[in-house]
């Protein structure tokens, strides 16, 4: 049956919640069915919003999630500290180029004649049949990775995709390529390789922002969610230190023939990788329910697994 959240009982134990064809819900404790009464803590998500815990009055204790994946936990989310815009989270805290202030030089990039776009020409779809010359896809990106002497796969890339503020993937548009280039001090091949170094000593600080602004950009057009085979190659980028990295990939390829990754299992997955081990897990926290069953395949599993 269905989970649709847990109750949190006086004595502090936390139980799964099922709902009945009538659309009331129980719990079992010790072998027998329980229905879920007023005063009753519910932690999670019901599949109907209810009040608990006393009424209008109990406050924000009493309230709780309706079914929605998207939906994101309070108490974690508050420690994901999400930017309302991800694709500017963190820039602020780096600095590129050269001169006096070790910061970005002022350059226009606005101009169609501005030195950006003259390289950004050299990767456009001009001079393909019906190409249009505002853009930039795969061929363009991998003669761009070529001269820059990066591989298409080095996280750079994804970094300057995050600069870029890009909407879809292999793909920059010239307005993208102008965004990014600015924050990175760069008007053509050699200043980029100039860049190189200060880019990659910025990665491990801004990681996290990237993994959140690659749920949306890695998504396929018109799609709402991200593909489980999309992020399966995308979490080995960002976790490849966590321990759990490989088992967790596995469980989530295999679970409940799922073909998407709900995006509050995305984002809360970085608050979920950073528990020292599986027993500093509070099953009490409103986690995604996936994350949820994956701690709970784990005990079953490999109880020994840390």
């Amino acid at each position: 049956m269905a989970n649709h959240g847990k109750v949190k009982l006086a004595d502090g134990r936390c139980l799964k919640l099922y709902k009945r064809s009538n659309g009331s819900y129980y719990y079992n404790d010790g072998g027998s069915r329980t229905t879920l009464k007023p005063t009753e803590t519910v932690i999670g998500r019901p599949a109907t919003a209810q009040s608990v815990g006393g009424g209008a009055g109990a406050g924000a204790r009493g309230r709780v999630r309706a079914a929605n994946d998207n939906a994101i936990p309070a108490s974690p989310a508050k420690r994901a500290r999400i930017d309302p815009n991800p694709a500017l989270t963190g820039f602020s805290s780096v600095t590129f180029g050269s001169g006096a202030s070790g910061g970005v030089s002022a350059m226009d990039t606005s101009s169609p004649a501005s030195p950006v776009d003259i390289w950004f020409n050299n990767y456009s779809d001009a001079s393909v049949a019906d190409g249009d010359p505002d853009v930039m896809t795969a061929q363009g990106m991998m003669q761009l990775c070529e001269d820059i002497d990066v591989e298409p796969e080095d996280m750079i890339m994804l970094l300057l995709a995050y600069y870029c503020e890009a909407s879809e993937m292999c793909v920059f548009t010239r307005k993208e390529f102008r965004t990014g280039m600015t924050k990175v001090g760069a008007h053509d091949v050699q200043s980029f390789k100039r860049q190189l170094p200060h880019l990659r000593s910025s990665l491990p600080r801004q990681l996290d922002a990237i993994y959140l602004f690659c749920y949306d950009f890695a998504k396929d057009d018109g799609i709402k969610s991200l593909k489980v085979e999309v992020a399966v190659q995308l979490w080995p980028l960002f976790f490849q230190n966590w321990p759990l990295c490989d088992a967790w990939i596995k469980f989530a390829t295999d679970y409940e023939n799922r073909q998407f990754v709900p995006k509050d299992t995305w984002t809360l997955l970085l608050d979920f990788r950073k528990l020292p081990t599986l027993a500093d897990f509070d099953e009490c926290q409103a986690w995604p329910v996936m994350i949820d069953d994956f701690v709970e395949h784990c005990q079953k599993t490999q109880p020994n697994l840390k």
